[in-house]
């Protein structure tokens, strides 16, 4: 019975939890770390991002998962582009000891090269593994921050867009 108890207790107390207010987070709080060494695309002015639906993912090229969504990624921002979206994608690597050659052959290895690439910066939230992401709306606030292979990731950022969208049409 003791563990049937502790069982349920499992499975329902996730659930009940809160849920972070992640609003509170700001685009302006990630530290950007700096750019990689002969990466096509690393250089942005953080006040370029105003106004702007912004993506972060953290990475690393020694983990196979963040390997996949740099691929996924460097398709979202084409998408982003036919779709004229104001939208902003910027991948920092995490892992230090990576060479920043090794860093920009695995981006263009998954034809990412169109999202900008930094190295040893960091979101102000995290769940602690990666691939990490946080999606911020126009206004600076965080929207939403998790692994970013779940469907959450998909659902947030049309949240983000279509919010964009209709600010921009008022």
């Amino acid at each position: 019975m003791k563990r049937l108890a502790f069982l349920f207790g499992l499975l329902v107390l996730p659930l009940a939890a809160e849920k972070e207010d992640v609003s509170a987070y700001k685009v302006s709080q990630v530290t950007w770390g700096e750019p990689i060494t002969g990466a096509a695309n690393t250089e942005f002015k953080p006040a370029d991002l105003q106004g702007k639906v912004v993506v972060v993912e953290e990475f690393g090229v020694l983990t196979e998962a963040c390997l996949q969504r740099l691929k996924e990624l460097g398709r979202l921002r084409k998408k982003l582009d036919r779709d004229k979206s104001d939208a902003v994608i910027v991948a920092i690597h995490r892992q230090r000891q990576v060479a920043d050659a090794k860093i920009v052959e695995a981006v263009e290895d998954e034809r990412a090269e169109a999202i900008i690439i930094r190295k040893n910066g960091f979101l102000p939230a995290s769940i602690g593994s990666m691939p990490h992401a946080a999606i911020f709306l126009p206004d600076g606030s965080m929207l939403w921050h998790g692994d970013s292979t779940e469907r959450d990731f998909d659902k947030k950022l049309d949240e983000a867009l279509e919010a964009a969208n209709s600010s921009k049409s008022e």
